[in-house]
């Protein structure tokens, strides 16, 4: 009676020892001779315990687990082409949805903001000086009502967007334009970046036909932000703010002389008439 068998993976085993319960084997591998080319089969020292072994390679059984295997794989790549088709569908549509975004800023900050992101609050407009101050101290209202004041999101025929605080939480009273960021450094960079752009804005109304001595208005106050914080501005702005602050505060003191004229004619009329009244009597 032959001592070899195979196991169920279809390794050639020697049969050592066999019982009721259990086989004593060892395993068969190919060896290799040094000065010969062909392998030949060598039986390992390790004895191993199965509890069955087949006279032939179980062929059947293996064939029966790969059709097995095969079916689960069909079945895998069938599922995995679905959802791979759905990935693509999804991904066409977030893709659309960015381009969306990326073409207005803005649109992003609301997701920003409805995950809690922002930290900051950076006045622009006629407040820039307030500067750049936290989420919470910008939306609290400073009056009885002790709630918050309303965010919102402006927007214009020509599709610009741009974020204003209300004095109030139901909207009402004067808004300001604000800018959101998620750090005080991040809010500096905007304010910078505002005053560039308005800079760039003064010297081509300069330009313009109906400009004059004293307009566009004079923008010491952001040429000095910028100069403080280390800023290049153009030497040209400079010179025309100046010019322009210069012939501001002529005008004005124009103007208070005017009054003046106007005041002392006016006290002169009262005098004279005080005087005509003071004959008659």
């Amino acid at each position: 009676m032959s001592k070899d068998a195979f196991l169920i993976d279809g390794t050639k085993v020697f049969i050592h020892e066999k019982t009721k319960t259990s086989i004593l084997v060892s395993r068969y591998y190919f060896a290799q001779n040094y000065f010969e080319e062909e392998e030949y089969e060598e039986l390992s020292d390790e004895k191993i315990i199965v509890d069955k072994v087949y006279k032939k390679p179980p062929t059947e059984v293996f064939d029966e687990k790969i059709e097995s295997l095969k079916s689960i794989i069909k079945d895998y790549r069938k599922t995995k082409s679905t959802e791979h088709a759905e990935f693509l569908e999804k991904r066409k549509e977030y893709e659309i949805q960015l381009n969306k975004f990326n073409r207005i800023p803005e649109l992003k900050n609301i997701l920003d903001y409805i995950d809690k992101k922002f930290t900051h609050v950076v006045y622009l407009g006629y407040e820039w000086k307030k500067g750049v101050v936290t989420m919470s101290a910008a939306l609290k209202e400073q009056d009885s009502y002790n709630g918050y004041r309303l965010l919102s999101l402006f927007g214009n025929t020509k599709g610009d967007l741009e974020w204003r605080i209300n004095r109030y939480s139901d909207g009402s009273g004067s808004d300001c334009t604000v800018s959101l960021c998620m750090s005080l450094e991040e809010g500096k960079e905007i304010i910078i970046k505002y005053l560039l752009k308005k800079i760039d804005t003064f010297l081509n109304d300069c330009k313009r036909p109906d400009s004059r001595a004293d307009w566009p208005y004079p923008i010491e106050d952001e040429i000095n932000y910028l100069i403080k914080n280390n800023i290049d501005v153009d030497p040209k702005a400079i010179k025309l703010s100046k010019e322009k602050a210069l012939a501001t505060a002529k005008k004005n003191l124009k103007y208070k002389m005017d009054e003046f004229k106007r005041s002392q004619k006016s006290l002169d009329e009262l005098e004279d008439k005080v005087k005509q009244l003071s004959g008659e009597a």
